[in-house]
């Protein structure tokens, strides 16, 4: 490592082979440069804090009596994770990433060190930091004792922080109560003119099924419930083809477990997200499923008879949004 590098001393490039030059000052942190004109890539564009970063998490688990190894080169898969280490018998990695990087080359990089037999763990510097889509949070979803949250190392006071804060309710991100969840989403889905071509669609199919707005579907389509993202859209409209769905089924239609949780992760097939930091990515999807799914039999919608899902009743659809606001003050 070039903190603790000796001056003088002749260093090469464990990629290119040529010879690199210890830079170490009072401002910068300590690294290794190429000569001009080198044409190796290795270790171009790194920031300040990505160098901070390595250095501080290779000093933290040294703290911890813990042997690292910093941007070791694993042949094999052709990949330098920035730190290594073994730990309770299993090889693992911490990648600590300041940078844009595409779901395809995390997913990439996350199956060449299984390959291997070695745990990836992403850190996330402070470019993540800012309000993050649901698309950029799915990217580095890990489980932290057993929940989604984020993993973010913070060099400016050198610590490992968890972030639980992306669990939310649909279309809404400052009520609590139930009943106010609910009015907010309603007011949001009767201005909503959404972007997303499947959310129209979904508009466009209610009306012609029901000859009302999706602002009039029924109470229990809404999720009062912060959940982890999941797909692109906000779950309610998940929720809303489902109880869609289930309108068009027959009375006691019947389907087995195994059968109700493929049919309803099909309907949210193309909306989706990625979860290329888990080995199971379907396990958030399933809970998400399995939650609803006890809703709609809290609801009498379904019930669940002799290991088999059996629609009870069709889900009521409001004709008017007033009606809803009323029949929503009494339940809640």
């Amino acid at each position: 490592m070039a903190n603790v590098a000796y001056p003088g001393l002749k260093y090469a490039c464990p990629v290119c082979n040529q010879e690199v030059h210890l830079r170490r000052g009072k401002i910068k942190v300590a690294h290794f440069a190429h000569c001009r004109g080198a044409g190796c890539s290795y270790g171009e564009g790194e920031t300040e804090e990505h160098l901070l970063g390595k250095l501080q998490i290779h000093q933290w688990l040294a703290q911890k009596g813990i042997t690292a190894r910093v941007e070791y080169y694993l042949s094999k898969i052709s990949q330098r994770p920035d730190i290594m280490f073994q730990w309770r018998g299993q090889q693992v990695v911490i990648e600590f990433q300041c940078s844009p990087l595409s779901v395809q080359r995390i997913r990439e990089r996350n199956q060449g060190y299984r390959f291997l037999g070695i745990h990836p763990y992403w850190y996330l510097g402070s470019p993540y930091r800012r309000r993050l889509g649901s698309e950029k949070v799915t990217q580095f979803t890990q489980l932290i004792n057993g929940r989604p949250g984020i993993w973010y190392w913070d060099t400016k006071q050198g610590r490992l922080r968890a972030d639980f804060k992306h669990y939310h309710c649909s279309l809404t991100r400052r009520a609590r109560v139930p009943r106010r969840i609910i009015n907010d989403q309603v007011q949001k889905l009767m201005s909503t003119t959404s972007r997303q071509p499947a959310v129209s669609q979904l508009a466009t199919q209610v009306w012609q099924r029901h000859q009302v707005p999706l602002s009039c579907c029924p109470l229990v389509c809404h999720d009062v419930k912060p959940s982890w993202p999941v797909t692109r859209a906000p779950i309610i409209f998940w929720r809303i083809r489902v109880v869609d769905w289930l309108g068009e089924q027959p009375l006691f239609t019947a389907w087995s477990s195994s059968a109700w949780g493929v049919r309803l992760a099909e309907i949210g097939q193309a909306d989706w997200l990625n979860f290329p930091c888990l080995v199971d990515g379907g396990l958030i999807r399933q809970r998400l499923i399995t939650a609803f799914t006890q809703e709609l039999c809290q609801w009498g919608i379904i019930a669940l008879v002799d290991q088999q899902y059996v629609l009870l009743k069709h889900p009521h659809w409001f004709e008017q949004v007033s009606d809803k606001i009323l029949v929503n003050k009494r339940e809640h």
